[in-house]
């Protein structure tokens, strides 16, 4: 597993992304052609859930559980345990600092001003 920054949110907050799968055996480096599944959590900051099912896909996809290492061979997941930090901190149950709901503006492309409308952190992910 490696640890990266996915970049910065408005609020100056780093949101951090966790790269997991197995190293190739006889390099000992992560390949770079796998296919990519992503998993956000805490989109909604008032669903606290969201962190629950996070930790306990990391407790499992990290496991030493046979179909768990074959799927770290298969495929790359990216897993961003928080999307909307600001959100978090400023007590939100939906919005994130622009007072947005990140799934209302995820997509804003027909939108004349489709960047705009777009919630901060929807155009990182984007």
């Amino acid at each position: 597993m490696r640890v990266e920054s996915f970049g910065t949110s408005l609020g100056g907050i780093d949101i951090p992304i966790l790269k997991i799968s197995n190293r190739n055996e006889d390099t000992e480096k992560f390949e770079e052609n796998k296919p990519i599944i992503i998993i956000i959590g805490r989109q909604h900051p008032g669903e606290t859930y969201s962190s629950f099912i996070i930790h306990g896909f990391l407790n499992y996809i990290l496991s030493k559980h046979l179909i768990c290492h074959k799927f770290r061979e298969l495929f790359e997941t990216w897993v961003i345990p928080i999307v909307n930090p600001d959100g978090v901190v400023a007590g939100n149950y939906r919005s994130n600092l622009q007072g947005k709901d990140m799934n209302r503006h995820f997509f804003a492309d027909e939108d004349p001003e489709g960047y705009r409308n777009r919630a901060f952190e929807v155009e990182i992910i984007r």
